[in-house]
């Protein structure tokens, strides 16, 4: 079973850097992943990077096909990721053990040029944690 060892936290099991960019290349970097004991090892690491598109008035959800995808070596800890286009992106690792197990690390970023970005706490972004938590109304907010 894919796991943190303990004492990693939640902005360590992936890390991009702040929510806003004006540039389109955002490093993701991460540690702590670890098999159970006993397991057979971590197999690779898959990042894949989903532009975040509107889904009715007021959420937004991920594009049906990442726009970057990359599956890295178990020895892998971070990966430069040029952004196609302004927008707001969910950069999505996947880690998964030799048996097949998997464990997903999310976060949001928004890559403009020449705006500036405030967070709003009345008016927040927010995002399914996962396609399996939807129904059950678990959101992320950024």
């Amino acid at each position: 079973r894919v796991t943190c060892s303990s004492g990693v936290t939640a902005a360590n099991m992936l890390d991009v850097g702040p929510f806003a960019f004006r540039q389109s290349r955002v490093s993701a970097k991460w540690k702590g992943w670890v098999d159970s004991p006993g397991g057979a090892g971590i197999e690779e690491y898959i990042l894949d990077v989903y532009k975040l598109v509107e889904k009715g008035l007021t959420h937004v959800g991920e594009s049906a096909s990442p726009v970057l995808h990359f599956a890295l070596p178990n020895t892998a800890d971070a990966k430069d990721l040029d952004l196609p286009a302004e927008g707001l992106y969910s950069v999505v690792l996947t880690v998964k053990d030799y048996p097949g197990n998997t464990r997903l690390a999310r976060r949001a970023v928004l890559y403009v040029k020449n705006s500036t970005v405030e967070k709003n706490s009345r008016h927040p972004i927010q995002y399914p944690l996962s396609v399996a938590t939807v129904s059950g109304r678990r959101w992320k907010t950024i």
